[in-house]
């Protein structure tokens, strides 16, 4: 299960383009060579794809495949456009001009789970090339796992402050 700080930090890390990848660290360590840092993933079909932020969290074909599930169900259930081929809504959450007041804080933290989830199995596939990747729905249950998790900390802090509203019994 994420943490909340590691959910922001994550977030601000891709908003910053400070989160370590493959392609960055090999121009760095390699004097600006190519061919180091490819994207782990078995997904992209053999193709060398650089892993970049942009790769990792939009690009990638495990991205888009989650990020059409997840915003599939967004879409049906608020009633919103999000189009998962957009990276400022990948990459930086940003909603545009039609977001409301009350889903804004959930959108947050969807965001910031499906980022995580992302970040974590690209991780996975660099650390354990041989291993097992999960599939789109495995991955999708696991946003979902995380979510339940999120909600059900946000609600205990809220009866703890005396401010559930529906919450409250």
């Amino acid at each position: 299960v994420l943490s909340y700080k590691k959910l922001q930090d994550d977030l601000r890390r891709v908003a910053t383009s400070s989160l370590p990848t493959a392609g960055k660290q090999s121009q760095r360590w390699h004097g600006g060579a190519t061919g180091l840092g490819y994207c782990a993933r078995r997904c992209c079909g053999g193709s060398r794809f650089e892993e970049t932020l942009e790769h990792l969290t939009a690009d990638c074909p495990y991205a888009t495949g989650l990020w059409s599930a997840v915003l599939l169900r967004w879409n049906a259930c608020t009633g919103e456009r999000l189009e998962y081929t957009d990276p400022r809504v990948t990459m930086l959450g940003d909603r545009g001009e039609g977001r409301r007041a009350a889903t804004e804080e959930p959108w947050r933290v969807l965001h910031a789970v499906v980022v995580g989830v992302l970040l974590r199995t690209a991780r996975a596939a660099r650390e354990l090339p041989n291993a097992a990747q999960p599939s789109p729905s495995q991955l999708l249950s696991e946003v979902r796992r995380e979510m339940e998790h999120a909600m059900r900390n946000r609600r205990l802090r809220l009866q703890r402050e005396r401010k559930g509203g529906l919450f409250e019994e």
